[in-house]
């Protein structure tokens, strides 16, 4: 849903949960995936799409 465009928000109220709880999630995929942004994440998967 990242990948997607979808904020936290929109993400918590389509999954219906808490927008905290999408916002940790979203801080634990960071560090497993060792990034800081948003956009290193599109970064990320855009060079995973290419190797491919």
């Amino acid at each position: 849903m990242l990948l997607q465009g979808f904020d936290s928000e929109d993400i918590a109220q389509q999954l219906n949960i808490a927008v905290g709880t999408v916002k940790n999630h979203r801080k634990k995929i960071y560090a497993k995936l060792q990034i800081g942004s948003l956009s290193e994440l599109f970064q990320l998967f855009l060079t995973h799409l290419l190797t491919s």
